[in-house]
């Protein structure tokens, strides 16, 4: 699988979970985020997507054709979810994984990856196309952008990403899709309510509610 990585990434001895990792001079930074379950990893001095691309999440380490970062990130014991973003990596612990154990061992794999000088993504890789399949609809662009304007930059700072999957025009309701940090997180609701539709609905008095899609 083009997600295989050499054989050093296959083994990882246990480290001690330092916030900081140097390896070679190399630095990994680690930010808590506000759901327990993620946590984001910075390259210092490196990009991981840049501004070229929008974030990409991967949940199977045999589907990472397009980031062999992310297929080596989850190979990682108790690696659930990695969310790749413009300059750091979310990654999202299963319930029973211990981050003591987990987040020197993720933030390993990063600092080696990047010291081999690879490439977060595999060249040519393209943004995936919109969900819904109605952006000739004046309403839908306008949620769209309201969300990538406002919402977006907000979320992928705490290492999440929330995404227009569909609106119900008959209940008003919005469907979004919550990635990364923001996927399970205990507070994600409170944003949804609090943030994502208060902003629309000032807007666009169409939209009544905002759900999150299941995962």
């Amino acid at each position: 699988f083009w997600c295989l990585l050499p054989r050093q990434f296959a083994m990882l001895a246990p480290v001690k979970p330092w916030a900081r990792l140097y390896t070679r001079g190399f630095a990994v930074m680690v930010k808590k985020t506000p759901n327990p379950a993620s946590r984001m990893y910075f390259p210092q001095g490196h990009a991981v997507l840049g501004d070229t691309l929008p974030p990409m999440k991967f949940v199977d380490k045999f589907e990472c054709e397009d980031s062999k970062l992310a297929g080596a990130i989850l190979k990682v014991r108790g690696v659930q979810e990695v969310l790749l973003g413009a300059s750091h990596v979310t990654v999202t612990k299963s319930e029973r994984a211990d981050w003591d154990m987990l987040s020197a061992n993720v933030q390993t794999v990063v600092d080696q990856f990047f010291t081999a000088g690879l490439s977060p993504v595999e060249e040519g890789v393209t943004p995936p196309p919109p969900e819904g399949g109605d952006d000739d609809d004046p309403l839908i662009l306008q949620i769209k952008d309201l969300l990538k304007e406002y919402i977006q930059p907000l979320v992928q700072e705490d290492g999440g990403d929330i995404l227009y999957h569909s609106f119900d025009a008959e209940s008003g309701v919005l469907w979004v899709d919550m990635r990364g940090s923001c996927d399970g997180c205990p507070s994600s609701t409170g944003t949804l309510k609090d943030a994502v539709l208060r902003l629309l609905a000032h807007h666009l008095p169409e939209v009544q509610d905002v759900k999150a899609i299941s995962a």
